[in-house]
């Protein structure tokens, strides 16, 4: 058997789990809103069970994107430096939900409150580390001589940068309105969560592929 093929397969179920994370992200965000429609049918707690579920979906969501990643650690050694930007982005990851799982701690049982500079870090840290991973799926994606993915994820990346521009310009200017800069936003969210979630599905599968199609090695 091909000495490669054990840790592709793993590295394969990696974006996977990040793909669950991502859907669960989403449900996450929109779930207060939903939420809303059957507060009244909860009864008393309904309000609270609404305000408390939020956190927990959020926390679980980056704890299957933070696994999916750590499965990417199997990557073989390669010469686009895959490896390092993989052990880096997982670094990122976890710290990022160290600091969601002391908040939680923090909303459910009292635990000592974290100063607000190292909370604010939190999505600094998962910005970082989310970019890092999308590197690393391009070098992937070369690693089994996908060039068209690999092309995805730099396209994912700029998207994803312009994205966070127009974030910054609709906060620096406190219009959250839905103006056309607004809508620009949304539409582009939109587009980029659809473009990470195909990516993430077409280069698990390819790399089942490239397994699939090599020789053995004894």
């Amino acid at each position: 058997m091909n000495n490669t093929a054990q840790p592709l397969r793993t590295v394969a179920t990696g974006p996977r789990l990040v793909y669950v994370g991502l859907c669960l992200l989403v449900f996450s965000v929109i779930w207060p809103f939903l939420g809303v429609l059957f507060v009244a049918q909860m009864g008393p707690n309904g309000a609270f069970f609404l305000l408390a579920s939020f956190p927990v979906l959020m926390l679980l969501a980056i704890l299957l994107d933070t696994i999916g990643r750590f499965l990417c650690l199997a990557m073989p050694a390669d010469q686009s430096g895959g490896k390092p930007i993989i052990y880096v982005s997982v670094g990122f990851s976890l710290l990022a939900l160290a600091i969601s799982a002391l908040q939680l701690g923090n909303l459910f049982f009292s635990l000592v409150q974290l100063p607000q500079v190292v909370a604010q870090l939190q999505t600094p840290l998962a910005l970082v580390g989310s970019v890092l991973f999308v590197l690393f799926l391009r070098n992937l994606a070369q690693y089994i001589q996908r060039p068209d993915l690999a092309v995805r994820a730099i396209t994912v990346v700029i998207l994803g940068v312009v994205a966070l521009g127009l974030v910054v310009m609709v906060v620096a200017t406190q219009r959250l309105e839905f103006g056309i800069l607004g809508i620009g936003v949304l539409v582009l969210g939109i587009i980029l969560l659809i473009m990470y979630g195909n990516l993430l599905t077409y280069l698990r599968k390819a790399v089942l592929q490239h397994v699939a199609t090599q020789p053995p090695t004894g």
